[in-house]
């Protein structure tokens, strides 16, 4: 009977050894960016009060929440393709991770505090998670709303913490809910004929309807938000065009240049050829802050794009992602490489590093 037990739970184990995996990487590297003393990081802008235990607690849950269900997205985003793409796309997914701007909430930042990134993008992550189901998908403009509802009589409490992370995270939320309908990235799920399309037309038709809403809403909670003069809220510091971020586009080119290598062959679809502009287009919108959010702004965007189409099993980014696995294959320094200078050039500062060491290993991820 034990050894039964035993056996079952080893199974289990090794059924879910992806999202094991990338949880206690989420989690030890949160510690490791914040020196093993996360406190300051629910303390520093209390969402809750004064009450800095139930900061703490609360923040915690948050965290280890937001962790799980990433670390479940992206075992998903391995495993939905058969074990034939597995090694492939963990090449992608792990790229993602190292690089310090993919996932700004873990990581300690010069202008914000861990609080205003990291509560935006939980309401981020459930809102693609709500974004598979029928009905319950219909809370997203809800969530939009929350994100982007200027805090004018709140000035430390919930709603103010949530405007200070939601300019990065609303468009990001925009733009998957626009790829939701989107017909040319859909695959049927099985061969059934009319009925099935059919059903998938009214699906589709739904998530138009849905991005619809949730674009009206941010539009015109951005409006009024402007209208009062309250766009400090959402920009806060400046930062300049400076060599910090030229540093900073060049830590992120790893990630980067094997994302853009596995979309561009793959923009052969309808909608890449719109999207992979958008970036740029949303550069001015960012007030000044370059290398805190419209970096990781491009960062997640085209890694959300592949992990997208992969999802959906789309035919060419599956090919494209192969091409890459079998690059790297073949030039094995190149990945090492590009996963430890992405992990490691993010704020390890040392009394014994030279000023120029300092600069560079000071970026503020």
């Amino acid at each position: 009977m034990l050894k039964s037990q035993q056996t079952n739970f080893k199974k289990k184990l090794k059924q879910y050894e992806y999202e094991l995996v990338l949880f206690l990487y989420l989690i030890l590297r949160f510690l490791a960016k914040r020196n093993f003393e996360p406190a300051d990081f629910f303390t520093a802008y209390p969402l809750w009060g004064t009450n800095a235990v139930l900061n703490m607690v609360l923040g915690l849950v948050v965290l280890i929440a937001v962790c799980l269900s990433l670390a479940f997205f992206l075992g998903k985003v391995i495993r939905t393709n058969g074990e034939e793409n597995e090694k492939p796309v963990l090449i992608l997914v792990a790229l993602f991770l190292a690089c310090p701007s993919a996932l700004l909430f873990l990581f300690k930042t010069s202008g914000s505090s861990g609080t205003q990134l990291l509560y935006p993008f939980a309401f981020f992550l459930l809102a693609v998670f709500l974004s598979e189901k029928r009905y319950v998908k219909w809370l997203i403009p809800v969530i939009c709303a929350l994100l982007f509802v200027p805090a004018k009589y709140l000035s430390t409490g919930f709603l103010t913490i949530f405007s200070k992370g939601s300019g990065m995270y609303i468009p990001l939320l925009l733009v998957w809910l626009f790829l939701n309908c989107v017909n040319s990235n859909k695959q049927p799920a099985n061969k059934k004929g009319m009925i099935n399309k059919n059903k998938t037309d009214k699906l589709e038709k739904e998530d138009f309807y849905l991005f619809g809403l949730s674009f009206i809403i941010i539009v015109g909670a951005y409006t009024f938000l402007y209208s009062r003069k309250l766009s400090g809220g959402l920009s806060g510091f400046s930062q300049e065009i400076d060599s910090k971020l030229l540093v900073c586009l060049l830590v992120s080119l790893p990630a980067l240049i094997t994302v853009l290598s596995v979309l561009i062959p793959a923009a052969k679809t309808e909608f890449p050829r719109t999207i992979l502009p958008l970036p740029i287009l949303m550069l001015p919108f960012f007030n000044g802050r370059y290398y805190t959010e419209w970096i990781p702004f491009t960062v997640i965007l085209f890694f959300l794009l592949a992990f997208y189409l992969i999802l959906h099993k789309n035919s060419k980014i599956l090919s494209a992602v192969n091409a890459t696995y079998e690059f790297f294959l073949r030039h094995k320094l190149l990945l090492v490489f590009a996963l430890i200078s992405t992990s490691m050039l993010s704020n390890v500062n040392s009394i014994t590093t030279n000023p120029i060491g300092s600069f560079f290993f000071s970026i503020p991820y």
